[in-house]
C-alpha cells in the first residue's frame, strides 16, 4: 500500500482500507506507553512500553470499552507526552506554519493535539482487543541506532490476522530530556506527510483560519478520522 493517485477502481474497498490503516497505525503506537527512563536505546524502551501497555489493556479492556473515558485517560498519561506535537504540527503545516501568526500556531498545535488524542481514543475504545490478540506477533529493530545518537528509528513489525505482516516505523528524537516522537511511518505512509498534503488542501480552499475553525469542530462533534482523505490510498 503507498500515497498514490486516485483510481476509481478501489472505490468500493478505500473505507476498509481507511480502517485497516486505522487499526494498524493504533496498534502500532501502543508501544509508546509508560516508557521507562529516556537514558536506555529506543528498541528497548519500546519493547518494555510495548508490555507495559498490553498488559494495561489486558486488565482493563472490558472496561476501556465501556468507558472512553478510561482510554482517554491512558492516553494523555501514557502515550500523548512521547508525541512532539509542536514538531509535528510546525512539520504538517509545511510552508504555511511560516506565514501563520503565533496565536494561529498556538491554536493549531493545541487543536491538532486534542484531534489526535481524541482520535486514539476512539479507535482505542474500538480495537482494544485487536491489539491484545495481536501482541504476541509483535518483534521490533532499529536502524543504524548507536549510543549517543540523538535520533532513531524503531521500527515494529507484526501480523493482522489473514494478512501478510505489517510494518510500523517511527521516527524519534532526544528533545530536551527524553525521547519524543515526531512522525510515524504505517504501510509506508508518513502521518505527518499525508496530513500536511490533507491540511494543505484545507488551507487553499479556505485558509488557516478555516482548517481550525473545522478542526476545532471535529473537536466538539467526534469526527476524528475525517482528514485522512480516501484518495491518499490505493493497492498495489
Amino acid at each position: 500500500m503507498r500515497v498514490g493517485i486516485h483510481n476509481s477502481r478501489h472505490d468500493r474497498r478505500k473505507p476498509a482500507l481507511i480502517k485497516r490503516w486505522l487499526l494498524i497505525l493504533l496498534i502500532g503506537l501502543t508501544c509508546f506507553g509508560n516508557l521507562p527512563a529516556a537514558t536506555e536505546p529506543p528498541l528497548h524502551l519500546v519493547i518494555d512500553a510495548t508490555e507495559n501497555l498490553v498488559n494495561q489493556l489486558k486488565t482493563n479492556g472490558d472496561a476501556i470499552g465501556n468507558n472512553p473515558r478510561l482510554a482517554f485517560e491512558l492516553a494523555n498519561e501514557d502515550i500523548i507526552p512521547l508525541i512532539d506535537f509542536p514538531t509535528i504540527a510546525r512539520s504538517v503545516l509545511g510552508h504555511h506554519w511560516h506565514h501563520a501568526s503565533p496565536e494561529h500556531r498556538d491554536d493549531f498545535v493545541n487543536n491538532f493535539r486534542t484531534f489526535i488524542i481524541n482520535l486514539y481514543t476512539s479507535a482505542m475504545v474500538t480495537y482494544s482487543r485487536e491489539i491484545v490478540t495481536t501482541a504476541d506477533s509483535f518483534r521490533f529493530s532499529s536502524r543504524g541506532w548507536r549510543l549517543g545518537d540523538t535520533r532513531a528509528t524503531v521500527v515494529m513489525e507484526f501480523k493482522l490476522k489473514g494478512a501478510a505482516p505489517v510494518k510500523v516505523g517511527y521516527n524519534m528524537h532526544w528533545k530536551g530530556d527524553a525521547w519524543k516522537v515526531y512522525d510515524v511511518h504505517v504501510l509506508g505512509i508518513s502521518v505527518v506527510s499525508l496530513y500536511r498534503k490533507n491540511f494543505d488542501a484545507e488551507i487553499r480552499r479556505h485558509g488557516l483560519a478555516g482548517l481550525l475553525k473545522r478542526l476545532a469542530a471535529k473537536n466538539r462533534t467526534g469526527t476524528f478520522s475525517a482528514f485522512i482523505d480516501n484518495s491518499n490510498f490505493q493497492t498495489e
